[in-house]
């Protein structure tokens, strides 16, 4: 840092009780030593050359990221690592301290290190006095070593293969109140799980397999011995509302799997705003039955509150319950975001509401339900916001990862996050997903099954993870894995209408086989919907049949498709299956309205990949040749800057089949080639069934890629 001195660089700082090397990025206090990333330890060394000053966040910011613009994220970030390694309590701060809307101050003492290399020794006398005092710091050291020794074989002998984790599954508590309470049953469940989470004795089951397990209300036995569990915690929830006073009452009761024993029941009558302590006080009781020392991170389950507004957290909550996970409906979304947004209204301090809108802005973002400016800034406002209350919080490092992932495509900065959730609130199928997601668009194929397999194990009976092993086995091209996982999710989710499209999709790319394509989305539900109706479209064709596939398109209830890989849209669509039946002049015209709709689209999002696609579509099917290609290099080019490997075959098979509308079979042929070589949907028996490429078919580059091998591509190709 150019505020130190070389000298101090070399010599190091002392701050307190702790030695600092910037030049080393270590923290050191007796024999404990730790390395700090180059900018947390950067941040650290400019509050030292200042000791004692409040210094402006924006000044930090400047100073150590050089002004590149980051909000307050990455500055809350690194205090809060600091804080961790200093054991420093930003309430009542030793260290750091946080000046509200000003900036921070370093209130430790601090003053450069000394040289501490002895002189020489001088005359035999000099080292004969000395020599009793070395024997007995020898002697006292190896007395120590000694009582340690023992008291470690004293351990080996009495538990020689380490305690595996305790397995447990909170069960959704059965809600008693009135029907529109079930959310808060549901949030009351989640709080007690997630606080297990943060113990990593404990290996907690998602409640989302729970949930599922207890559809059918079986026993706690027989729950437990599904999900392969040792313990089951259950309860009821009634919120008492109206009359005199308000009153909540939380039975929770927890069952040992392997004797069927109810180890521990009891009953909590308390005013609402105590549901925060009732949810740390069962958490903690769980823990101390299992036999887990309540230290640690178990220690660390007071009944600190979220927020001091129960009203708050009572949003907090209905926000959950409609928008918890990336799976819901658009519908479902908003209404999430509008309670989250409400929290934050009746306290502006609630960390984990401001990180939850940050959250779900990003959601429908990615989705392409809402791909506006103003809403990716309200969002990274939110979080900003949210990082700056409380950057120790779990919930808040997840959904910053979330965010820089969906929102930003900055997938290195998502895992950083994702891995502090885990350093401050353990492990969970979330957070595995999460992961994956990540590695999949890293190109990091094996680290995505590896990911998915691990949410797997802590959510057995998830539809989501099974739908997402399934779609990551379709990329690789592993067709009956694919089948396997989409066939299961399928059945834990009869309703959720996303893996049988995938499942029809693994068909079409294994065999080409439209028999079983269609079987599968012929029971497929909400088939109306702009998504189903895509795979219905497809479906259409594949059997030979564009004419059915333009008559169900004119009848469809949508307009547009705006997804993560692909913007489409009914007239697209139609488009496409009249240039297919020859029509092409009313192919043309339809193709000129999907553009003049694209413009003012692509003139609010300039670098969205999925409308320069489209563009350069619409472009060929107009003639409009170099305009066209210019559209879909553009495209390719978004994609490959941003490292998007799930995108980037997308990108490229579109601009194949604009080279095909613009009389380049050479040009489509090689760009076919490109996409079969990274994995993705396309595959040899897919090429074959469809009928764009029909102007290729007799060109020897096309029958040489229809005629190439099936199979797995995770051996062959890393992009």
């Amino acid at each position: 840092m150019a505020t130190l001195s070389d000298s101090v660089s070399r010599s190091g700082l002392r701050i307190g009780d702790w030695v600092v090397r910037p030049d080393l990025n270590q923290l050191s206090r007796g024999d404990a030593v730790t390395r700090l990333r180059p900018k947390v330890m950067d941040v650290l060394a400019f509050l030292a050359a200042r000791p004692g000053e409040v210094i402006g966040k924006d000044e930090i910011l400047d100073a150590v990221w050089a002004k590149k613009f980051l909000g307050d994220s990455a500055l809350a970030r690194a205090v809060f690592e600091l804080r961790e390694v200093l054991g420093d309590d930003p309430q009542h701060p030793a260290y750091i301290e946080t000046i509200p809307k000003r900036g921070y101050r370093l209130v430790a003492p601090v003053e450069p290190c000394q040289a501490t290399a002895e002189a020489p020794a001088a005359g035999v006398r000099r080292r004969g006095a000395r020599r009793p005092a070395v024997v007995a710091t020898a002697v006292a050291l190896l007395l120590v070593a000694a009582v340690v020794a023992l008291a470690m074989a004293g351990r080996r002998g009495s538990s020689a293969v380490p305690r595996p984790p305790a397995r447990i599954v909170a069960l959704p508590f059965e809600n008693l109140g009135a029907p529109s309470d079930a959310y808060f049953a549901a949030g009351v469940t989640d709080e007690i799980a997630g606080r297990l989470v943060a113990v990593p004795e404990i290996v907690v089951i998602s409640p989302s397999s729970a949930a599922r397990a207890a559809g059918s209300r079986p026993s706690p036995d027989e729950v437990g011995r599904e999900l392969g569990v040792d313990y089951v915690l259950g309860g009821t929830v009634r919120w008492e509302r109206g009359g005199g006073q308000e009153r909540v009452r939380v039975t929770p009761k927890l069952v040992r799997v392997s004797d069927r024993t109810q180890v521990w029941a009891a009953v909590y009558d308390r005013v609402p705003a105590d549901i925060f302590s009732i949810q740390s006080e069962i958490a903690r009781r769980v823990i101390t039955e299992i036999g887990v020392a309540v230290n640690g991170r178990a220690g660390a389950l007071s009944g600190q509150r979220p927020t001091a507004s129960l009203e708050a957290y009572d949003a907090f909550l209905r926000g959950n319950y409609h928008a918890a996970t990336i799976y819901r409906s658009e519908a479902d979304l908003r209404l999430g975001l509008q309670m989250y947004e409400r929290a934050t209204e009746l306290d502006p301090s609630f960390a984990t509401a401001w990180s939850a809108t940050a959250r779900v802005r990003a959601i429908l973002f990615h989705l392409g339900f809402d791909r506006h400016e103003r809403s990716r800034a309200e969002g990274r406002r939110a979080l900003d916001r949210a990082l700056g209350l409380d950057a120790g919080a779990a919930r808040v490092h997840l959904d910053a990862g979330s965010f820089y992932y969906w929102c930003e495509r900055d997938y290195e900065r998502a895992l950083d996050e994702f891995s502090l959730a885990r350093s401050t609130g353990g492990d969970s199928a979330s957070l595995r997903s999460a992961e994956g997601f990540v590695f999949r668009r890293q190109g990091r194929w094996q680290d995505a099954l590896r990911s998915f397999e691990a949410a797997a194990a802590l959510d057995p009976r998830g539809w989501e993870v099974a739908r997402e092993l399934g779609i990551t086995s379709l990329y690789l091209r592993r067709y009956a894995d694919a089948e396997r996982h989409l066939q299961r999710a399928i059945a834990l989710a009869p309703d959720e209408p996303e893996p049988y499209g995938t499942l029809a999709e693994t068909y079409w790319g294994w065999r080409g086989d439209t028999k079983a394509a269609g079987a599968v989305l012929a029971v497929m539900p909400r088939p109306r919907e702009a998504r189903q109706a895509w795979w219905l479209f497809w479906q259409r064709v594949y059997e030979g049949s564009p004419e059915l596939a333009l008559a169900d398109v004119r009848r469809g209830a949508f307009e547009v498709i705006d997804g993560s890989e692909n913007w489409g849209s009914r007239r697209l669509l139609a488009a496409r299956a009249l240039w297919m039946l020859g029509r092409t002049g009313e192919a043309g015209a339809e193709f000129g309205a999907v553009r003049r709709e694209l413009e003012p689209l692509i003139a609010e999002r300039p670098d969205d990949f999925t409308l320069h696609s489209t563009l350069g579509l619409c472009l060929a099917g107009q003639g409009r040749r170099d305009e066209a290609i210019r559209e879909g290099r553009r495209a390719v080019e978004l994609v490959t800057s941003r490292g998007d490997r799930v995108a980037a075959p997308t990108t490229v098979i579109m601009l194949a089949e604009i080279y095909a509308l613009a009389g380049e079979p050479q040009a489509a042929c090689a760009q076919l080639g490109a996409a079969l070589r990274m994995p993705g949907v396309l595959s040899p028996a897919r090429l074959r069934l469809d009928p764009v490429w029909a102007s290729l078919r007799s060109r020897p580059c096309f029958a040489a890629l229809a005629a190439a091998p099936e199979g797995d591509v995770g051996t062959r190709s890393r992009s």
